[in-house]
């Protein structure tokens, strides 16, 4: 199984994967930069076909699109 992480809550923008295989990070620092960086960050990770769940955080954010 494939868990895509999603962390955009405050000044981070962090998108992590795990699997049985792998377990992998990418992280940006930054005020307001989430809408426009989080989905190049997952598809530097993975492919959408390769996903098997989501886990995002609570908020608040600014890219509340994901909850």
């Amino acid at each position: 199984m494939t868990i895509v992480g999603i962390e955009t809550s405050h000044g981070v923008c962090s998108v992590g994967i795990s699997s049985e295989t792998r377990t992998e990070e990418r992280t940006l620092r930054g005020a307001n930069i989430h809408s426009e960086h989080v989905l190049t960050l997952l598809q530097e990770l993975t492919s959408v076909e390769e996903i098997d769940a989501v886990a995002v955080s609570m908020g608040p954010g600014s890219f509340t699109g994901i909850r």
